[in-house]
């Protein structure tokens, strides 16, 4: 009975390391699970297949210029001289985050070279085979800049941004409200004859009219109205 004893004592122990072992290996797989980085939601125009080493300068002093570059592309984006400076500083203070960049994220801008001179690409989607390394920076404004720097021989130094829509406020309303404007004009001379003026609301496109009014006997005409403002709450 004890030979028993003792074969069912050693089993029973490698049935539980045994399910040690799956258990520890189910358990690490969650932890390699790194959070998703930011993407542009746009379609891609372009891959990005080649990084060419030292494209750029790797210092500040080159991303302030990049940036303020790719800020002039276009002033309605979230990409403004203000956003270069936050850049700056971020990077500076080492607040960015170091981050390995997978294949299949998309760039809303990208800069590298084309014929060995700086260009930017709009809408492409890293494919170089590879993960790089890089320098993540919230921008804020759903605005995110990647530095692709720091990995020996390998970084081309090339900076790029992603631009991401924010989620609208919840319950947000478009809502229009009329707004009291004060106007004056000086009289520079007497007898005048001040004649009609229309304008046009530049946020809603409704005209305004101001009927001709008679200022010969005065030297100041004010006068109040109204103007809409619309604008999302």
């Amino acid at each position: 009975m004890k030979p028993m004893r003792l074969w069912a004592h050693v089993w029973s122990c490698a049935v539980a390391f045994g399910l040690l072992c799956v258990s520890g290996l189910s358990a690490a797989e969650p932890a390699g699970v790194r959070p998703k980085l930011p993407s542009s939601a746009e379609a891609p125009q372009g891959l990005w297949l080649n990084m060419i080493p030292k494209s750029y300068g790797e210092d500040i002093a080159t991303v302030r210029k990049v940036c303020e570059q790719n800020a002039a592309i276009s002033p309605v984006d979230a990409l403004m001289k203000e956003k270069c400076n936050r850049l700056v500083r971020q990077l500076q203070a080492g607040e960015c985050e170091v981050v390995w960049v997978p294949d299949g994220i998309r760039l809303s801008l990208l800069n590298g070279l084309q014929h060995s001179k700086p260009h930017t690409w709009f809408n492409m989607e890293k494919q170089t085979g590879r993960s790089d390394r890089a320098l993540l920076c919230d921008l804020s404004e759903g605005l995110y800049s990647y530095w692709f720097t720091g990995d020996g021989a390998k970084s081309c130094n090339n900076l790029g941004f992603v631009f991401r829509p924010l989620p609208p406020t919840p319950h947000a309303e478009w809502v229009c409200k009329m707004v009291p404007v004060n106007t004056s004009w000086l009289s520079t001379r007497q007898p005048d004859w001040l004649g009609s003026i229309t304008s046009e609301n530049c946020c809603c496109g409704i005209e305004s009219v101001t009927p001709e009014l008679d200022l010969s006997f005065r030297n100041t005409l004010q006068s109040t109205g109204y103007t809409e403002v619309c604008g999302w709450e």
